[in-house]
């Protein structure tokens, strides 16, 4: 039986799928790279803290960048492809590539273990830096009762 293809989908649906794949593709990127965590932690910097800021956030994109570079590289060069996940054998990219580059020995799992670490601290950041993001909107009726733990205390602290 031949394959055809899907109908041209409307103009209007086309534009919003591009949208949301740029939406995604951006909140991908930025929730591992310390954006949030460089911009929520800007007085945290020496003087001149913006100055510093911009410098570290600039180091954090070529770095990501060539990182990006080596692993499109390695991908293409162990013909590396995505297989579907919640299949029998499924395996991410990265995995798949540590496996090819390294083996199934103590390195791979010393990898794996050090990317789930990664993860995790990138994916508290957010969380961590909320209360100091918070703090100087404390005041408004709105935001602080929103943020009221039980017992009536506020997460949200006080300035001194």
């Amino acid at each position: 039986m031949p394959v055809t293809s899907p109908p041209h989908p409307p103009a209007v649906t086309e534009a919003v799928s591009y949208w949301l794949l740029l939406k995604v593709f951006s909140s991908g990127c930025t929730a591992l790279t310390g954006v949030e965590a460089v911009s929520n932690g800007v007085k945290a910097f020496r003087e001149p803290a913006v100055k510093n800021a911009q410098r570290t956030l600039t180091i954090i994109i070529f770095l990501l960048a060539a990182l990006l570079a080596g692993l499109s590289y390695l991908v293409n060069v162990y013909s590396i492809v995505a297989t579907e996940p919640g299949k029998p054998g499924y395996q991410s990219i990265l995995s798949m590539l540590t496996s090819a580059v390294f083996g199934q020995g103590a390195f791979y799992y010393l990898t794996m273990a050090a990317i789930l670490l990664v993860l995790s601290l990138s994916a508290n950041t957010a969380f961590a830096t909320f209360r100091a993001c918070a703090a100087p909107s404390h005041r408004t009726t709105i935001f602080r009762t929103r943020f009221v733990i039980e017992g009536g205390a506020s997460c949200i602290p006080t300035e001194s």
